[in-house]
């Protein structure tokens, strides 16, 4: 499991496990709409949890670089096309 690795192997490193679940308003509907709302939920437990975010989506286009303001100290990454 990926907390019991980070604990192991790297104690000092804080670690955020979220509270997310589907709403039974999404139960039987596709896939990508169940992403799209968890999202939600996980954005906010980050931002209570005191961190900054960035939500970016595929179809998001950026003028400019947004890298030239951020800090290069941390990240956290997701990704899925669904549920299996």
């Amino acid at each position: 499991e990926t907390w019991s690795y980070m604990d192991e192997h790297f104690p000092l490193v804080h670690k955020f496990r979220p509270q997310v679940a589907s709403p039974k308003t999404q139960e039987g509907t596709h896939p990508a709409n169940r992403v799209s709302t968890l999202k939600y939920g996980l954005l906010r437990q980050i931002l209570q949890a005191g961190y900054h975010v960035l939500v970016s989506d595929m179809d998001l286009v950026y003028i400019q670089n947004p890298f030239h303001h951020l800090h290069r100290d941390s990240d956290i990454e997701g990704q899925t096309d669904g549920f299996t």
